[in-house]
């Protein structure tokens, strides 16, 4: 059984992100709630049979409507129950815009889904979740 498989068996879905950096910025998705305003990583939830690589690239297409290469596994960590996986990709092919996935059937004037780009020199400035993100980008764009 492999760490995936072990870790997904308690029921929990681990996650999978895309540290896609060029020229000094790295992408980020802007969550806009009425109360609430943040950045993740593009990504999200590895399905049954995927590989967390693939749940990677198909996040990046749902998102922000990305083809990716899938490159190493920057780190991975535990956190509410499930292993977050943070991969750095490089860009294969489309145009930053919010993707056709899930995230755009649940967005509206309440709860906005933006794709931006943040300066690495920046990043401190704005919140970013979850914590270990910020860290694992700095790193990556060394």
């Amino acid at each position: 059984m492999s760490r995936h498989d072990d870790k997904a068996a308690d029921g929990v879905a681990d996650r999978a992100a895309a540290v896609l950096v060029e020229e000094g910025k790295v992408l980020l998705i802007k969550r806009t709630k009425p109360d609430d305003e943040y950045y993740v990583v593009p990504g999200g939830k590895v399905e049954q049979a995927e590989s967390p690589e693939q749940a990677c690239a198909r996040k990046v297409m749902e998102e922000v409507n990305l083809t990716v290469q899938v490159g190493a596994l920057l780190d991975d960590f535990r956190d509410e129950g499930r292993t977050q996986f943070f991969y750095r990709v490089t860009r294969t092919g489309g145009q930053v815009r919010l993707g056709d996935g899930p995230e755009k059937g649940r967005a509206n004037d309440e709860n906005r889904y933006e794709p931006v780009w943040i300066g690495l020199d920046e990043l401190d400035e704005y919140e970013v979740h979850p914590k270990e993100a910020a860290k694992i980008i700095r790193r990556a764009a060394r």
